[in-house]
């Protein structure tokens, strides 16, 4: 049936008429037994693939064959066919309109039936149906037949669940494909309904769908908004039923209906907003009441934007909510604890901030754009989405490139100080309700947000090569780069760029900030990791002379172990203790002690000094001790040696760190490439081996090249060369103790036999004739 169905779908296509004339009824008959005639759930990806068939379909064979069988399967079996017929209207390339009535008898029980998935699928029924209807009056049944199922024509709804699955219902059909006056019209008949279910309800969960689903129906009112919309909301924000969140939910209603032609007739509901808002802000410690004011700041400012008579009128709100160094709607709190309607939201003020304005903000914009960013990579996907359409058309318009410079780095700042969603929490993540994830980033957030903010084709392909530069850091992050390993090439493909191009191009750039500037951390040695991976023979050369200049310095086998000890000695502390002792036994003054004295005893003398002493010690310890001059100036000249040699050998110390970081992100990105530059690195390695300071790290880098010139089977014999090599050349560091079990002289002549062996061919002699006669 599937390949049938995509077989008849290309020769569609293609124009080519079929062998056999029987091919589609048969496939259709195949359709109607295996998926609506059958006992048990067709599975997702047979609906999925049924949809170049159902393409096929004209109106007789649906009407004859296909409808019958749909329709009696929803009566005897809704529960194992809604999704199956969702899936067929959604597959259908036919108007509905004139089917609607006889399908929807069939959908009133099921829309209230006791499964949650029944209601979720007869939904889902509803908004495909209404997508295949183009005719204002099957519409207008439907939505009737629906809002008298709500008030009871099908036997009372009690269950709270049942009500809000109905208004879903009623929202889905709002995606009808009715177009002029008559949208309008159907848009003010349920208007009419659903202010009378807002007036009779009070369970705020039914309230919040029933204005959702109204929302989505005012939206039609492009032209003109009905002036019972306009009295309706201040009205319903002021019943008792109405919380925080349902206010907002009012205000949303007008939002969707606000364009340059019918803003004026908004013009009334000034007042109340400015005036909810300014009591909003007097409890700004409850997030759902600063969502109310978000929500209404929004409708204001979007009046503003498409009517500038209205600028004047709603001028309060810069002072007091859009006062943004008050961070009533940027802080991190509300941030974190916003709901996804909230956030929704932001991401409308946002764009309204950015594109209309930018120069009234003035450095107070960067607030703005965290808040963007942060919608862009939070967890909750219906917020993302709505914060990349919005960032793709900002990013594109005037100034777009100054404006994705500046998002890149919010986003690198923030993916820096904020975690990032390990898989196990993402897999168990609910994207519903809450807050956003208490701070942590979403990772494909942080990926699709990247993408974003450098898709568009309108930027010149130096700021395009400039932008993939800064997407560096955040598309290399550790976290991202176990997910998404090959995210910056994608941040390059999306602008149109290869990413071996453009580390050449700007190859002078990224040398300069990979050696000289270079501080090691792990983010960096991520992506200097994969810059040598995709473009090792390019960034290689000039980071390995860079790290050869550093590491081939004498002074680093001149470190004495008394001079490492030293600086491993934490400051303002001696290492050499010895002075101190001495002080202290001159304090104690032991020479004087003799055997017996006119006065006291030797043991008597004894157990005096140890009194005396158990008391120095007591001072010396709360720094009570008082010290002669000739001892404090030992005690200084010391202190002063100590400090020299530490800091001698901490900036000796320094020096090479960045270089052995590039090293250890060298041989982790691609030791192939590398591999051309032992001659220098092998025997710098195995030189560097005798100081104290860097010899541990040498070791461990040697040790590490063994897979540039072994493959995976061979790694207990590399292993052991490298083992060896390193004993062979006396490091002063400790070795472990398992390197030890051998003998020097016999680890090397085993090695050397294991080299021969692998790398000398045997060599065969041949036997005389008579010896094998």
């Amino acid at each position: 049936m599937i390949l049938g169905g995509h077989l008849l779908h290309l020769m569609a296509e293609k124009k080519i008429t079929s062998p056999v004339d029987t091919l589609k009824a048969t496939l259709i008959q195949v359709y109607v037994k295996q998926v609506l005639q059958s006992k048990n759930k067709a599975w997702q990806f047979v609906l999925e693939q049924t949809c170049p068939l159902l393409r096929q379909l004209n109106h007789q064979e649906f009407s004859d064959i296909v409808l019958p069988v749909a329709k009696k399967s929803l009566l005897r079996n809704p529960e194992v066919t809604l999704k199956a017929v969702a899936y067929l209207c959604s597959g259908l390339n036919l108007d509905l309109s004139k089917y609607l009535e006889d399908i929807i008898k069939t959908l009133a029980s099921p829309l209230h039936a006791k499964e949650d998935q029944v209601r979720e699928d007869t939904v889902e029924v509803c908004r495909q149906l209404a997508r295949q209807c183009s005719d204002a009056a099957p519409i207008e049944k439907f939505i009737a037949l629906l809002f008298d199922v709500f008030f009871g024509s099908d036997g009372k709804l009690t269950a709270t669940t049942h009500k809000i699955s109905v208004l879903q219902g009623i929202e889905g059909v709002s995606e009808h494909c009715v177009t002029g006056s008559s949208a309008q019209a159907l848009s003010v008949k349920v208007l009419d309904r659903m202010t009378k279910v807002l007036e009779t309800e009070s369970h705020e969960g039914t309230l919040l769908q029933a204005l959702t689903a109204l929302s989505a129906w005012t939206a039609k009112f492009t032209n003109d908004i009905p002036q019972k919309l306009i009295d309706f909301v201040p009205k319903g924000m002021t019943l008792k039923t109405s919380t925080a969140s349902i206010r907002a939910a009012y205000v949303r209603c007008l939002q969707g209906c606000v364009t340059s032609s019918s803003a004026h007739k908004a013009t009334p509901v000034i007042t109340h907003l400015i005036t909810s808002i300014e009591k909003a802000l007097n409890q700004i410690t409850q997030i759902p009441v600063l969502v109310e004011a978000l929500t209404s700041c929004v409708l204001l400012l979007r009046l503003s934007a498409v009517d500038v008579t209205l600028e004047q009128r709603v001028a309060p709100i810069w002072s007091t909510a859009m006062d943004l160094q008050k961070g009533y709607f940027t802080g991190d709190k509300f941030l974190a604890q916003a709901s996804d309607e909230g956030l929704l939201q932001l991401v409308m003020c946002c764009e309204l901030l950015v594109s209309q304005h930018n120069e009234r903000l003035g450095k107070d914009i960067s607030l703005v754009h965290q808040a963007l960013v942060w919608c862009l990579v939070c967890p909750h996907s219906r917020v993302r989405l709505a914060a990349q359409t919005s960032t793709k058309k900002l990013v594109s318009g005037l100034g777009g490139t100054h404006l994705a410079t500046d998002l890149l780095n919010t986003l690198t700042t923030m993916t820096m100080n904020n975690k990032i969603q390990s898989q196990l929490k993402k897999s168990e993540e609910q994207d519903t309700g809450g807050g956003s994830g208490g701070g942590e980033l979403s990772p494909a957030g942080v990926a699709q947000a990247l993408i974003t903010v450098c898709s568009p084709s309108t930027h010149d392909r130096l700021h395009k090569e400039q932008l993939a530069l800064l997407a560096l850091r955040p598309a290399f992050h550790p976290s991202l780069a176990q997910e998404y390993p090959n995210l910056w090439e994608q941040v390059c493909r999306s602008m149109g760029l290869a990413a071996v191009e453009v580390i050449t191009s700007q190859q002078t750039t990224l040398i300069r900030q990979f050696t000289t500037d270079f501080k090691p951390s792990p983010i960096d040695q991520q992506v200097f990791s994969g810059l040598c991976r995709l473009a090792g023979h390019v960034v290689l050369p000039p980071v390995t002379a860079f790290i050869n200049s550093r590491l081939n310095n004498p002074k680093l086998v001149q470190v004495s172990d008394e001079d490492y000890a030293i600086y491993l000695t934490p400051e303002g502390t001696l290492h050499n203790q010895r002075v101190v002792e001495q002080a202290f036994e001159d304090h104690l003054n032991i020479k004087n002690v003799k055997k017996s004295n006119k006065v006291y005893s030797h043991k008597e003398q004894m157990m005096m000094l140890e009194e005396k002493k158990r008391e120095l010690e007591k001072k010396r310890k709360e720094g009570r001790l008082e010290l002669t001059p000739k001892q404090k100036e030992v005690l200084r000249a010391q202190t002063e040696k100590e400090n020299s040699i530490r800091n001698r050998v901490r900036e000796l110390s320094e020096s090479t760190k960045s270089s052995i970081a590039l090293l250890e992100a060298a041989i982790v990105g691609n030791v192939e490439d590398l591999s051309p530059h032992f001659t220098v690195l092998i025997p710098l390695l195995t030189w560097a081996l005798r100081s104290h300071l860097v010899g541990p790290q040498m070791c461990d880098l040697f040790i590490k090249l063994r897979s540039a010139v072994f493959e995976q089977q061979d790694d207990v014999y590399a292993h052991t060369l490298a083992r060896t090599t390193v004993r062979v050349c006396e490091p002063v560091m400790k070795l472990p103790e398992d390197w030890l079990g051998e003998n020097i002289m016999d680890a090397a002549f085993r090695t050397l036999r294991m080299i021969h062996t692998a790398t000398v061919p045997k060599q065969y002699v041949k036997e005389p004739m008579e010896g094998r006669l």
